[in-house]
């Protein structure tokens, strides 16, 4: 059987860091770094209280406000090594850490692409199929953009011809593990974004799925769901 086969049959382990929106970045980097050595494969999902990360093409540019103002609105600016530039992440978005190896995967240790494009689709799909049929019940006014390619970093949403970015991918790769992951931004979060130029983007180009603030048990509900499907 190829190692493809194999992986494909393999439930993965998912694990929901608590408590929610208190974990910090840095906290669940550790974690993250502790299940690869560990040789574990799955995934955390957790939210983190209100930071910035900076990634290896980043610009402090592009962070719209002062240090001490950051400060005090309780944001942390944090320089990580991921690919990709700046982004905010806080309250109303799902962190997604994969764990373990290309590998463990995908059954390929040179799986990048194939990492990326399957981790792509199963989020468009979720999105599509569950959130937006939530958000939206009287009719598709807004869809998951599928005309970017595989290899964009990130999935958009498409209303009346506008893009509008609801996961931000920044991930590194290593012989022995994998770092970092993506954000889904589920409940609006936009005094958040006003805070940066999102990956390098002047024009405001980031929304959320939902559209506005939900029960605390339905965004858990949210959370379950992702956590299955990518598990399976």
């Amino acid at each position: 059987m190829p190692p493809s086969a194999a992986t494909a049959k393999t439930k993965l382990e998912v694990r929901t860091l608590t408590p929610w929106d208190g974990v910090s970045y840095e906290d669940a980097l550790k974690i993250q770094a502790e299940c690869c050595a560990a040789q574990q494969t799955g995934w955390l999902l957790f939210c983190c209280p209100p930071t910035i990360t900076l990634g290896k093409r980043g610009h402090f540019s592009d962070v719209l406000m002062p240090m001490d103002e950051l400060k005090r609105l309780g944001v942390r600016l944090l320089p990580v090594d991921r690919g990709g530039e700046v982004t905010y992440h806080g309250p109303g978005q799902i962190i997604g850490f994969p764990f373990g190896t290309l590998e463990g995967h995908t059954g390929d240790s040179r799986g990048v692409r194939q990492f990326v494009t399957r981790m792509k689709s199963r989020l468009e799909t979720f999105i599509s199929t569950e959130l937006l049929r939530a958000a939206d019940p009287a009719g598709d006014v807004r869809q998951v953009d599928l005309s970017t390619p595989e290899q964009t970093a990130g999935v958009w949403l498409l209303q009346n011809g506008m893009r509008r970015k609801i996961v931000s991918i920044g991930l590194g790769f290593h012989r022995t593990s994998i770092s970092h992951g993506f954000a889904l931004n589920v409940a609006p979060m936009q005094d958040g974004f006003e805070l940066v130029n999102p990956c390098g983007e002047i024009a405001p180009r980031t929304a959320s799925v939902w559209t506005e603030k939900k029960p605390g048990q339905e965004f858990q509900a949210t959370v379950e769901r992702l956590a299955a499907i990518l598990g399976a």
